[in-house]
């Protein structure tokens, strides 16, 4: 079996040939996947997700800037699936975003919130892509909220369901 200095041996050439293709000017916008066409940006931030995910499962630990940047992407998906600014996820220090809440609730517009929901880089992770549950992570001590519609986040979870 092949460790892992070996294969990161092996990737290195692939990698420095998709860095060279990405900084390309003329570079498509879209490219077509089994979904149809999709935007180049997400297509790559969905495959960033998925190694990402791999990488936790197989050896329990992501890149920091590849955890960051599959932190970034899946609260911005559940910024748009859920427009709003009545709960406010935080996964520090990587991403805070608004969503909205199912029922009437106080909307955000500055200070301090009045619904919160944080959690950790690795505990977002887990739950957006259906490793961790919501009561899980609560019992854990790993996700707080506050807030009478703050676990109303826990329905937008997860986002993406790589298995």
């Amino acid at each position: 079996m092949e460790d892992a200095n070996t294969l990161a041996r092996q990737l290195a050439p692939q990698v420095s040939d998709l860095s060279a293709a990405l900084s390309r000017p003329d570079l498509a916008n879209t490219v077509a996947s089994r979904f149809g066409s999709v935007r180049l940006i997400d297509y790559l931030r969905a495959s960033l997700i998925l190694a990402v995910d791999l990488a936790i499962e197989t050896v329990g630990v992501a890149q920091p800037p590849a955890l960051t940047e599959a932190v970034r992407s899946l609260a911005g998906v559940l910024a748009e699936r859920y427009p709003g600014r009545s709960i406010e996820l935080r996964v520090p220090p990587y991403a805070a975003v608004q969503i909205g809440a199912r029922a009437e609730a106080p909307v955000h517009t500055r200070g301090t919130p009045p619904n919160v929901v944080e959690t950790d880089p690795d505990t977002f992770l887990a739950l957006a892509t259906a490793r961790q549950s919501w009561t899980r992570a609560v019992a854990a001590g790993s996700l707080v909220y506050s807030g009478t519609h703050a676990a109303d986040a826990a329905r937008a979870l997860p986002v993406f369901r790589p298995h």
